[in-house]
């Protein structure tokens, strides 16, 4: 099975990363650690094993600097592969995935003051657009660090607003994020929504994290890889694993 790059907003909510735990972060100098793990994708509905996400991440002084992420099918085909940089901008990496049996790819080339440079490749065809860089946007793998700046107050019970940038249609979209039900523990879970009649499209984001090691432990909601015989990006759960 060949898949490949997803539709409007399932770029984003595909790839995300750890956060390092204390022990970790203390690291003097801040020299590069780095740090591995991997997610297990299924489908939502029938549990079958799609593909595995594999990470590795440098860190320095316990932030998320530079990475890759490999999108890997149950029989070792690479589907995607991902890389990417935070420099200017926390939220917003400059970053290019490539899925290869497809020949597409999407890449965010340059975060300027005002602007976010965003590219596809797609049949043959580059097409690059400057996208305004609005107060509380993050792009692909950055949301998962937005969130992570935000768990305290998404614990209290807090609604975060934000812009989420979308490579595929170069632009940006309302969502809100909320808590899922009082937290009671060590886990918080989420709901990531479109904040506009977009809403009625895109089903909503469950997501689950570690409140002490900020870690994402759940993903469920639209792939990021589009299933070639529907052409549509299926509902997955992922299951993160940081003991590799």
């Amino acid at each position: 099975m060949k898949w490949g790059a997803g539709g409007a907003l399932t770029a984003v909510m595909g790839a995300w990363a750890g956060q390092p735990t204390q022990a970790q972060a203390q690291t003097p100098d801040a020299a590069a650690v780095q740090r591995s793990f991997s997610g297990r994708a299924v489908h939502a509905k029938t549990g079958q094993w799609l593909y595995t996400e594999q990470h590795q991440q440098t860190l320095r002084a316990g932030r998320w600097v530079a990475g890759t992420i490999r999108y890997v099918a149950p029989q070792g085909q690479l589907l995607g592969e991902k890389k990417l940089e935070f420099g200017k901008d926390r939220f917003v990496p400059v970053m290019r995935t490539v899925y290869p049996t497809l020949q597409e790819e999407e890449a965010i080339t340059q975060v300027a003051d005002g602007t976010v440079t965003m590219e596809t490749v797609k049949a043959g065809q580059r097409k690059t657009r400057e996208v305004a860089r609005t107060a509380g946007l993050a792009v692909d793998s950055g949301f998962h660090v937005f969130v992570q700046d935000r768990l305290e107050d998404l614990a209290a019970g807090r609604t975060v607003q934000m812009q989420l940038g979308v490579i595929s249609q170069f632009d940006h979209f309302r969502f809100r994020i909320r808590r899922a039900e009082a937290t009671a523990g060590p886990v918080i879970r989420l709901l990531v929504e479109a904040d506009s009649m977009l809403r009625l499209l895109v089903p909503t984001v469950k997501l689950a994290y570690d409140l002490r090691s900020r870690d994402m432990l759940e993903y469920e909601g639209l792939s990021n890889l589009v299933d070639p015989q529907t052409r549509k990006a299926p509902v997955v759960r992922i299951t993160y694993d940081y003991s590799v």
